[in-house]
């Protein structure tokens, strides 16, 4: 591989994060340059970004994204709402039992089909809207790296970083505020002005988003130990607990979501007054 070669190789979004090797440099796509040997992505692939100038030509809307995840996480937000009215009524219902009145069989069937209706479609919106927040997440990561070249992590790990056990607990927070803070700067940098971070609002997000986990874990665990009436009264009383809590949680991360998705915005409407870059030939 030639030094022009290996230095084209270096601005390549599908190189590896972190190795400049020549062997290792393309390994995500398979492909193992040789001496004198051109790389057939650099036509082909439109991942490829050139010179520093050009960098923007390659940048990606992420407003629809950000507006999907918004209303997603509404939607979670009010099967959220639903959970806490069905965990509330199935709790006087086992304070009833416990307290010795009279209940139906009739009424606890419905209970019990209530209950589980609501929780499929809790479950089913939940994974809906997480899908749409990790594409917004890892489109607006993308964008930075774009910008910056500088970013702590690939873009592949602000999607894959969410499902690694241990990494889970900590890098996706950590992403979230190299977003705000990068993009921050970047903007007080294009409007000369000064623009407040979002540190506190992530920290409270994070921090809701690892106490929920917890709970969520622990009504599995408090579930599996018995089938008395004092057992369900605490189940139901740690799930009204939990939908509570991701109810909050939601509207602190539509807020999140928006403020950066504005901050975004101002952004390219900035980037936009500079005079356009003009694509270069990819294969020289």
């Amino acid at each position: 591989m030639t030094d022009v070669q290996l230095a084209q190789c270096k601005t390549c979004l599908n190189r590896k994060k972190g190795t400049l090797d020549p062997l290792d440099i393309c390994n995500i796509r398979g492909f193992q340059p040789k001496d004198d040997e051109a790389c057939p992505y650099f036509e082909q692939d439109k991942q490829v970004v050139p010179e520093t100038h050009n960098k923007l030509l390659y940048l990606k809307p992420n407003d629809k994204r950000a507006k999907y995840a918004i209303i997603a996480i509404l939607v979670v937000s009010f099967f959220a709402i639903i959970n806490v009215l069905s965990s509330y009524m199935q709790y006087r219902l086992l304070i009833d039992l416990k307290n010795g009145v009279y209940v139906s069989d009739e009424l606890l069937t419905s209970n019990d089909s209530r209950e589980q209706i609501t929780s499929i479609f809790y479950l089913i919106s939940y994974i809906i809207s997480g899908v749409f927040f990790i594409l917004w997440f890892r489109r607006a990561y993308y964008n930075l790296d774009i910008r910056t070249d500088n970013c702590e992590y690939s873009e592949g790990w602000a999607a894959g970083c969410w499902f690694v056990p241990i990494i889970c607990l900590v890098r996706p927070y950590k992403i979230m505020l190299e977003l705000d803070n990068d993009t921050t700067d970047l903007l007080e940098k294009a409007t000369k002005k000064e623009i407040n971070t979002n540190a506190t609002l992530i920290g409270i997000w994070w921090t809701m988003w690892i106490v929920i986990t917890f709970l969520g874990n622990t009504v599995f665990k408090v579930f599996l130990r018995g089938e008395t009436v004092n057992h369900y009264i605490n189940i139901t009383i740690l799930e009204l607990i939990t939908s509570f809590l991701i109810l909050v949680l939601g509207m602190v991360t539509i807020f999140m979501v928006k403020n950066y998705a504005d901050k975004e915005a101002a952004l390219v409407a900035e980037e936009q007054k500079m005079p356009e870059p003009q694509p270069e030939n990819l294969t020289q």
